[in-house]
């Protein structure tokens, strides 16, 4: 069976200080994943594990393929400050802000 290019289901949230990306990725190798920044994208990719390579397919409903997905991230995020994990099938990613993007208080001073 061919591998093919798999798009992962996102959710994506905004909090005051950071945006975090959730990924599903169920049945990847953990040794393909890769999340890097190449200039102002921020770059997904990981393989799945196939499973029963000795097995005689009668039904198949996985999907195998190379997971891929890309986003730009501009100059709001703090690209020293990125953190990622992977835990039952989901990949977690926590990019925080860029300190002149974070919400501020103004104080207002009487004239």
């Amino acid at each position: 069976m061919e591998k093919r290019r798999l798009i992962p289901a996102t959710d994506i949230y905004e909090t005051s200080d950071s945006y975090v990306i959730l990924m599903e990725m169920p049945g990847i190798d953990k040794n393909t994943l890769s999340v890097k920044v190449d200039d102002d994208r921020l770059v997904v990719e990981a393989s799945t594990v196939e499973v029963g390579k000795e097995w005689r397919a009668i039904d198949t409903e996985f999907e195998l393929g190379d997971y891929h997905r890309e986003f730009r991230i501009g100059n709001k995020v703090n690209r020293d400050n990125i953190e990622a994990s992977y835990q039952d099938g989901i990949l977690t990613i926590v990019l925080h802000k860029a300190e002149d993007f974070k919400p501020r208080q103004i104080e207002v001073k009487t004239a």
